[in-house]
């Protein structure tokens, strides 16, 4: 993306998340992009492109703030602190709720985004779960498979959590849930007594 798209994708995840995918508006998004409203149409032809485009900037700030955040982190229980943090968390404030009541306009191709990104997330989860290969390969599974789990379990929890206190308590048992399935069960309670 360039300057541009990345304000355009700004204005609308900040339109979206206050006003929803249904009433907000192109004109909306161009006022809070400082631009006139047939500029942002030379850019995206509809609502629809300018949400792809959005959801799409989003992923990729979230995933590479959560990757930058794992440099840092020593543990699998960590990184998956900072996947909350910088993922999850950000994610349901700005977009998951807007999302929730979309247009139908448009809804496939949306899917087939939030669908890339997925597999995205699923991808850098296998890699971290690679150390614990041969305890998942020993209960039937591959890193790839229990990544893939993990992230679908994860974009259950964003739908059924009430608010971000539940959707945060219900991630600490998916994580200590995680960590005892890949043989680090101990680590994780050990981590959860001490805070």
């Amino acid at each position: 993306m360039n300057k541009k798209n990345d304000l355009f994708a700004d204005a609308a995840i900040t339109i979206f998340s206050e006003h929803g995918v249904k009433h907000g508006t192109m004109a909306q998004i161009a006022r809070q992009a400082g631009v006139s409203r047939q500029t942002l149409y030379t850019v995206y032809a509809s609502k629809t492109e300018v949400l792809i485009a959005a959801i799409a900037h989003d992923a990729e700030r979230r995933l590479h703030t959560t990757l930058a955040a794992w440099k840092s982190d020593k543990t699998l229980a960590d990184k998956i602190d900072s996947f909350v943090m910088h993922d999850v968390l950000p994610y349901f404030r700005n977009l998951f709720l807007a999302l929730s009541d979309p247009d139908s306009e448009g809804m496939i191709d949306i899917q087939l985004q939030l669908d890339g990104i997925r597999d995205a997330r699923v991808s850098i989860f296998a890699d971290s779960f690679k150390p614990s290969a041969s305890h998942l390969i020993s209960h039937g599974l591959s890193p790839r498979t229990f990544a893939d789990f993990f992230i679908r379990c994860a974009d259950g929890l964003m739908q059924e959590a009430r608010d971000e206190a539940q959707l945060t308590k219900l991630f600490e048992t998916l994580k200590i849930t995680t960590l005892s399935v890949l043989g680090q069960g101990a680590s994780a309670r050990g981590r959860q007594g001490a805070s």
